[in-house]
């Protein structure tokens, strides 16, 4: 019986330098030795923006100069890996190609989604040509496959070019024979994330976060063993651990709240990746560039029945878009017709709210944002069946777990952190996953932070978490000390004293995470309020209120 595959997934900060590459050889040889290795890697980081900012300079009949950014990273890389010009003959070549759709553009002034897909994927190609020279000199024998002659989208009925050709879907298939002839032999295989083709053979992409997917695909395809997705966070924490440092590592998730996590915001892996993984039975687990030697978390189908609360998500930047009218009540088909409009102008509905007579929806994306065309035309066509409001911004906070209806009595605390603040949608997920709450968006990180401290303890208890994000890191890592921040700001500073005299300077970014840390330490606190007369500046007053802070004015509270 031959080995079996192994797939192995890097993001673009997991593939932007030669130690990365030095990693992902180390990686592939530990496993070789009984199993075989499909490394699937992005663009490096950078890139892809570069490339979308570059076809726009070319439509405004501009150079396209963000290319010379593209030329930047991917010369320094070839060149610290010790490529010759013959190692990079096929780079070039890739971007000579890339250079001539740009002047086409330029001339044009028109960028059509499959110009646009073949241009975009330059930067998954060109990374594991260069990744496979790297991984060559390592000692490791690789073999690169295009991920074009693998994956091919299935278009849906009256689908838009540009999602057929820029956010494609690829049906699951499990084919290992399919796997074997492109891997002709080889135990090791690297490809691209991101890109796939067209059933015309054409290039088509599978949407920003697709190499997520794309793994997963190869993985269902291989009838792989498990999946590891590498990135520069050690796997899934009970919140994002860049604004709350006490947020513990998830060991051990299910399939389907691990989906809900990614949805609802936490941005480790795409959800869209998890799905055929559950189908197939394969687990997933997360690990880190930048701590290898922690295990991080593993998702797969877990059986375990009872409530838990899991985490606590944000997703900002959502348009909450209400539609009232009494013409609603009892009118059979009124829905339908108020949704209608969505699907016809590519617009995804998140969560739903509904009453007798008004029914509220967040929007998941919206071609060209609420200022674009596509929304204006959303607008005027509601306006039509009732009276419209619209929120924006918003956010999304969402307590994420399992049977969280069973566990509303251990929320009832929490719940507190609502005190005083406004709530304009709350959604009960109907498969008893998340418990969501629309807000404005400043009240997001303040309330997140409130939720978590008390929800979750920084210790001890659930077997399913670990240690804390300032545990496995330590806070002087990711945290600037309180008397350094200064330092960063040496020179500029000093250019302020010009006259000998003294000068008091405030440090916002100081002032907002010291108000973060204060919300987060003392989550049983229901308000804070900020003393004025310790400092009245505006700045000062504007920053700290920003946080959920009050003020406190001599005899009067301002909240």
């Amino acid at each position: 019986m031959s080995h079996p595959w192994i797939v192995l997934k890097f993001g673009g900060t997991s593939v932007a330098t030669p130690d990365s590459w030095s990693l992902i050889a180390s990686r592939a040889r530990e496993l070789k030795a009984n199993r075989r290795v499909w490394i699937v890697a992005s663009a490096m980081a950078d890139v892809t923006d570069r490339l979308e900012e570059a076809v726009e300079q070319a439509l405004r009949k501009d150079k396209p100069r963000a290319l010379s950014r593209v030329h930047e990273l991917h010369d320094r890389l070839a060149s610290e890996i010790g490529l010759t010009p013959e190692d990079t003959r096929t780079t070039k070549s890739l971007m000579d190609d890339l250079e001539g759709w740009l002047e086409g553009i330029r001339l044009t002034g028109e960028a059509a989604p499959r110009l646009r897909a073949k241009i975009l994927s330059t930067g998954e190609l060109v990374t594991t040509r260069l990744g496979a020279a790297a991984l060559e000199r390592h000692g490791v024998e690789t073999r690169w496959v295009d991920a074009r002659k693998l994956l091919q989208s299935r278009p849906r009925p009256g689908e838009l070019e540009s999602r057929r050709f820029l956010e494609a879907r690829v049906p699951p298939v499990e084919e290992p024979a399919q796997g074997e002839r492109a891997a002709a032999g080889s135990r090791v295989v690297l490809t691209q994330g991101f890109i796939a083709s067209t059933d015309q053979d054409e290039t088509c992409l599978l949407g920003r976060g697709g190499s997520d997917t794309s793994a997963a695909l190869f993985a269902v395809m291989l009838d792989a063993e498990k999946l590891e997705i590498w990135t520069d966070v050690p796997g899934l924490f009970t919140a994002d651990p860049r604004m709350i440092p006490s947020a513990r590592l998830i060991r051990r998730i299910g399939n389907r709240e691990a989906q809900e996590l990614a949805a609802m915001g936490a941005k480790v892996l795409h959800p869209r990746c998890l799905p055929p993984l559950a189908e197939a039975g394969i687990p997933v687990c997360i690990r880190s560039t930048r701590d290898t030697e922690i295990d991080g978390t593993r998702i797969e189908g877990v059986q375990e029945e009872h409530a838990a609360v899991t985490a606590v998500t944000c997703r900002t930047g959502t348009t909450l878009v209400t539609l009232s009218t009494w013409a609603m009540w009892e009118t059979p088909g009124f829905l339908a017709r108020a949704f209608a409009p969505f699907a016809e102008l590519g617009i995804s509905v998140d969560l739903v709210g509904t009453s007798q007579s008004a029914v509220s929806m967040t929007l998941d994306g919206v071609p060209g944002g609420v200022e674009g065309r596509s929304f204006k035309e959303l607008i005027g066509r509601l306006n039509g069946l009732g009276q419209v409001e619209v929120e924006h911004p918003c956010a999304v906070v969402s307590i994420v777990g399992r049977r969280i209806r069973s566990a509303l009595h251990e929320l009832g605390p929490a719940l507190a952190a609502f005190r005083e603040l406004p709530v304009h949608l709350i959604s009960d997920s109907s498969e008893d996953l998340n418990l969501s709450f629309v807000v404005d968006e400043q009240d997001a990180q303040p309330l997140v932070a409130r939720l978590h401290g008390l929800l979750f303890s920084a210790q001890g208890g659930d077997p399913r978490l670990g240690p804390t994000w300032e545990k496995l890191r330590g806070v002087k890592q990711d945290r600037p000390s309180t008397e350094t921040w200064w330092c960063h700001h040496r020179e500029a500073l000093l250019g302020k004293v010009t006259d000998g005299k003294a000068r008091y300077v405030y440090h916002l970014p100081e002032v907002t995470r010291r108000a973060r840390d204060l919300l987060a330490s003392l989550p049983s606190i229901g308000r804070f309020y900020y003393a004025m007369k310790a400092n009245p500046h505006p700045a000062i007053l504007e920053a700290v209120a920003s946080e959920g802070l009050g003020l406190e004015c001599g005899l009067a509270f301002i909240a």
